[in-house]
């Protein structure tokens, strides 16, 4: 890596180097505070103060990990990708790469949480201000733990669930809110749903990586209690024929319907294993206590 001006012999040595060497000589300067922005022609980084990098690297720490990448931002200030840079690889998310690797820098400055959830709130507070949001309610909580509270909105029979992450609000999901709780212990919103005869079991959680939502359904109406354990064959349809007749009466491919039962109850069986949804979860009402979206509610987001 090299600053601007930096000669070509320079920059032979700098390649011979390596990252160690590259860190150690200082030419790459490291950002933290800031965030990724974007628009139709590409990214930039945007330091807290409103400035951005032009014709430099930098090493960033986009993602909050507490490890750097290296990126190198043009004269108009945008990222470049899929390039060589002065003899460097970049790749598509514009990583100085060595051989295909990317290259890290441990240790990265940690985010200020008190400042990045500032900003969530004040991304909040314009969500809430839509014109699509009166008559709602709405809570703060920081789902995953990682200092940048989330939020969920509820206007019935919905609750959409919003993060904030690079700049802006995005929604996880949006689950039926018949009922849910937070499992304080293993960081996850955990719902469920009876709708038309159907049963329908979510979990909500951030795995490290991404957030992932899960889910189970049981057709109630179809197929009644879930049992400790799958009905055999015969059992299924005499269970069936005896109290829901109406459901089977000129099924033709009795086998598929049967199997489409046993992988339903093997999916509920697994979901309420993994997450238990049914109980035995750390749980408060206080933490999914709403309060109704007002102009008021809204500015105490940020007192």
């Amino acid at each position: 890596m090299k600053e601007k001006g930096v000669k070509p012999m320079a920059k032979r040595a700098l390649l011979a180097m390596g990252l160690a060497g590259i860190m150690a000589a200082g030419y790459p300067t490291a950002v933290f505070a800031g965030e990724w922005r974007q628009d139709s022609t590409g990214y930039w980084w945007q330091n807290d103060d409103g400035s951005y990098p032009k014709a430099a690297w930098q090493w960033l720490d986009g993602n909050r990990d507490g490890v750097a990448e290296c990126y190198y931002f043009g004269q108009d200030g945008y990222m470049a990708a899929n390039t060589e840079i002065d003899g460097y690889q970049v790749n598509g998310d514009g990583a100085w790469t060595v051989d295909g690797v990317v290259q890290k820098m441990e240790g990265a400055a940690p985010v200020d949480h008190a400042l990045e959830n500032r900003k969530a709130k004040e991304a909040y507070k314009d969500v809430l201000e839509g014109e699509d949001m009166d008559g709602g309610y709405f809570h703060l909580l920081d789902i995953n733990q990682d200092g940048i509270e989330e939020m969920l909105f509820n206007l019935s029979p919905w609750t959409t669930i919003y993060t904030y992450q690079d700049g802006q609000v995005e929604e996880i999901d949006t689950i039926r809110n018949d009922g849910y709780i937070y499992d304080r212990k293993n960081k996850r919103i955990l719902s469920n749903y009876v709708n038309h005869g159907v049963e329908d079991y979510c979990a909500h959680f951030h795995d490290g990586t991404r957030w992932v939502c899960d889910s189970a359904i049981w057709y109630y109406q179809q197929w009644g209690d879930f049992t400790e354990s799958p009905l055999s064959y015969n059992d299924f349809y005499q269970e069936m024929q005896a109290k829901r007749p109406w459901s089977y009466e000129g099924v033709a491919d009795k086998e598929d319907v049967y199997q489409t039962y046993r992988d339903s109850w093997q999916e509920m069986d697994t979901f309420n294993k993994t997450y238990k949804i049914w109980g035995e979860v750390e749980s408060d009402d206080s933490d999914t206590a709403s309060v109704e979206n007002t102009p008021a509610n809204r500015e105490a987001l940020l007192q």
